[in-house]
């Protein structure tokens, strides 16, 4: 595919499944292959088991009684689990093969393979079954060019069940403006958060809350060890720097 004759927003297939293969080698234990955080390990852990906390307290007070979750991208199939602990059934899908194959390993390893369909599929034509109570998009649409964003909301509206919830998480623009990133392995739009309150709305989907998730971290230690405030002053100043190196790349290119 010719870059040049691309518009801004397209993502190439390709590229993208041969980058998630590669991730997907990285180790079902390890949660950098889908967050792509340079951190040590062990803190990766961390972050994610208190995003999901601070995640799914939200999501349980608005999920009604759930027969069917879907999973849509679910990389190693950490959140997989946490959805099968709710649910009685649960489909999860990811465009990676070794990320099935983690994600299957690890819901056996917690006693809920029972539970749980893990299939390969590319998430701009996967069709969603049917009356689910909850389907998961977490952190896959920035790797969707912006038609495919709108048919997968569109399917996604057609696929929840009444009174049913869509949990949608990406990382976001800073700007007013999208922002594309185009490596030779690596392809993703960066949309602001106003483009995703229109798309979701154009799709026929009420957005009941929505949140930018940066002091999850401190919130959740608080509730858990009231050690939040000191953690919190290092967490922003690592996470600020973080951000800055962001754009300084993104701009930078």
């Amino acid at each position: 595919m010719d870059p040049d004759q691309r518009r801004e927003d397209e993502i190439d297939h390709r590229t993208t499944r041969r980058y998630w293969e590669k991730r997907s080698t990285i180790g079902t234990g390890d949660p950098r292959a889908v967050t792509l955080a340079r951190v040590p390990g062990v803190l990766a852990r961390l972050e994610v088991s208190l995003y999901q906390s601070w995640s799914f307290r939200a999501i349980d007070a608005v999920t009604p009684p759930c027969a069917l979750a879907v999973d849509l991208g679910c990389g190693p199939g950490t959140w997989t689990v946490r959805l099968a602990e709710r649910a009685e059934r649960v489909i999860a899908v990811d465009l990676a093969e070794g990320f099935v194959i983690a994600t299957r390993q690890r819901v056996a390893s917690a006693g809920l393979a029972y539970r749980v369909t893990v299939a390969q599929a590319d998430l701009s034509s996967y069709e969603i079954p049917g009356g689910a109570s909850i389907i998961m998009a977490g952190a896959v649409v920035q790797y969707l060019d912006d038609a495919d964003v709108h048919s997968l909301l569109a399917r996604v509206r057609a696929a929840l069940a009444p009174g049913g919830v869509f949990y949608l998480r990406t990382t976001v623009s800073r700007s007013d403006h999208p922002v594309s990133r185009r490596d030779t392995d690596f392809e993703g739009n960066y949309r602001p958060i106003a483009w995703y309150l229109n798309a979701l709305a154009a799709a026929g989907l009420m957005v009941g809350r929505h949140a930018t998730a940066m002091r999850f971290v401190p919130a959740e230690l608080n509730r858990r060890w009231l050690v939040g405030w000191l953690v919190a002053p290092f967490w922003y100043l690592v996470r600020s720097a973080k951000h800055r190196c962001l754009r300084i790349r993104q701009h930078g290119r």
